[in-house]
């Protein structure tokens, strides 16, 4: 599991590499945080610093990314089920997930 983290790893690493480059080459200023919108085509951005920014445009992008969320069903979130992002975070694969291919029955 750990050689398929540092996978995973690097190829993030590697995506977000191209993304940055071209951006960089467009002239698109890319600007990282968290942001509202505080008037007609104005934001007011929190970046990473803990720093406000204002910022105003004709148009705006927003790209929010994507997180893993759990829904709001009674006990789930109690049971620390394991999305996407924690499973690929592991080291060793939990001794529960295992399975034993010699039992496996297609049906």
């Amino acid at each position: 599991m750990s050689a398929v983290r540092d996978r995973k790893r690097r190829m993030v690493s590697h995506s977000v590499d191209i993304h940055l480059d071209i951006f960089k080459k467009s002239g698109v200023e890319l600007i990282l945080g968290s942001g509202r919108f505080i008037g007609p085509r104005t934001l007011e951005i929190t970046l990473q610093d803990g720093t406000a920014r204002r910022v105003r445009g004709d148009k705006v992008i927003i790209s929010t990314g994507t997180r893993a969320t759990l829904e709001a069903i009674p006990g789930l979130a109690e049971a620390q089920p394991l999305t996407h992002v924690e499973a690929l975070e592991l080291d060793v694969i939990p001794e529960h997930l295992i399975c034993d291919r010699r039992r496996l029955r297609w049906v």
